[in-house]
Parts: C-alpha cells; structure tokens; sequence
C-alpha cells in the first residue's frame, strides 16, 4: 500500500503527520490564514472562536482551536489578573513564531495586591486630604478606572464607583486630578511590580479596586502584549499537532 505524501494528503483534505508544534501552525498558517482566536466566560465554563479561512477542514479548526486554548494563557505572569476574555494572534517573522495575546473584561477583585499597602495607604490619604480612615468591615467595594482615549493616547478617569469614607463615616470625593495622581502612585516600582506594565505594548485600561484604605489593594491592567518568541516552545512540543 503507498503511503501518500503531504501534498496529496492536503488535497483531499487530509490531516498531514506534523513533526511538531512549529509544523503545525506554519501549516495553519500559510495554507488556511489562521490568525487566532479567543476564549471567553460563557456562564459555568468558557466559549471560544478562531480565524480561519472557510475552508479549513475539520481537522484544521481542531488544531487551530488547541493553539488557542493551550497558548492563552500558558506561562504568563498576566494570567493572575483574572480576566473573562483573551485572544491570541498568531503570526510567522521570517523564521520566528510569535504571539501577541489581548486582554481584556477584568475580573477587578481578583487582581493582584500591591506590594506596599501602607505606602500606598498613605499616598492616597495625603491626595484626597484625609486624615483619619474607616476602618469597620461594613464597606463597599471601592474602584478607581482609568480608560485610555482613542484618540488622545490619555488616560480618561471615572469615578462613578468610588465609595469612600472617614473615621467620622463623612464621603469623601475624587476629582479627576487627585485621580490621575492615585494613578502616578499605583505605578510606582515600590507599589506594583514591573513586570506587569513592561509586558503590555499598549494599554487600554486600568483598574483599582479595595473595600478599606487600610485592607488589600488589587489592580489590573487590559491591553495587548508585547510579541512572545513561542518558536521553541513549538519545536518542542506535540501538543497541539494533533486531534
């Protein structure tokens, strides 16, 4: 019995044998434009989708789908800021592999804590003018946003969800200044980690959110991520040359 060769086997729409993971999204990418795709919240588990040309077979979606999902997360410190929505662009540089992940629809609790909550603590009181703070376990959850216009390149505040008060429970307010200088503050390196900002190409959001000044302070960041080399990573592994 023959064995048939790669290019026969594409014609009839056949899954070729891929070496590997590189074999199998050069593949993708060259003979169905495959671009990427996303995973989402979808009510107790999640949803997804991929680019790909309507004519990819079957076997081309699955594969393409397993990128994804395998790749959208996987070894990125951004992965603890929680979000219900991120997707994966892939795409060849010469002899390269690269990824570019977007992320976005926060999920603000579950953020990372900042690194010095007094320090921080203190440069939010001495902003806003406060000198005592509440303290009492029956607060809401207080947020900060700030929302990069499209057309400035700035840093938009909003406000709406800032619930605050003093020892003496008196509301205390947050103008859009005093806003952008909480900001200044939270990105200082003593205050949250580089590493976060340095991996993000642009930036669309930020989010700060704590129920007390004197409790935990989580942020988190929506954006799109530098280009990650995965040629390697895909040189190595199985994983997903496979259905």
């Amino acid at each position: 019995m023959k064995t048939q060769s790669r290019s026969q086997q594409t014609a009839i729409g056949e899954m070729p044998n891929f070496k590997n993971d590189r074999e199998a999204l050069v593949f993708l990418i060259e003979k169905y434009h495959f671009e990427g795709g996303w995973i989402g919240a979808a009510g107790m588990g999640n949803d997804g989708g991929i680019e790909i040309d309507a004519s990819a077979p079957e076997w081309a979606r699955s594969i393409g789908f397993n990128f994804v999902t395998n790749f959208h997360c996987a070894d990125h410190p951004v992965l603890n800021m929680a979000m219900e929505y991120v997707y994966c662009a892939f795409r060849r540089e010469d002899s390269k592999l690269l990824l570019t992940r977007t992320w976005s629809s926060p999920i603000k609790c579950e953020g990372p804590c900042v690194l010095q909550p007094r320090l921080f603590q203190e440069a939010i009181t001495s902003i806003l003018g406060i000198k005592s703070i509440y303290s009492g376990d029956d607060t809401d959850d207080c947020s900060l946003n700030w929302i990069k216009d499209s057309e400035t390149g700035q840093f938009i505040p909003e406000t709406d969800e800032f619930v605050l008060y003093d020892s003496e429970s008196n509301d205390i307010a947050c103008n859009n200044k005093q806003a952008m200088e909480i900001l200044d503050a939270l990105m200082k390196p003593e205050i949250t980690e580089h590493k976060y900002w340095s991996l993000f190409s642009s930036i669309d959001s930020i989010h700060l959110i704590f129920a007390r000044l004197d409790g935990d302070y989580h942020y988190c960041i929506t954006g799109m991520t530098k280009p990650e080399d995965i040629t390697e990573i895909c040189l190595k592994s199985q994983e997903n040359c496979r259905v």
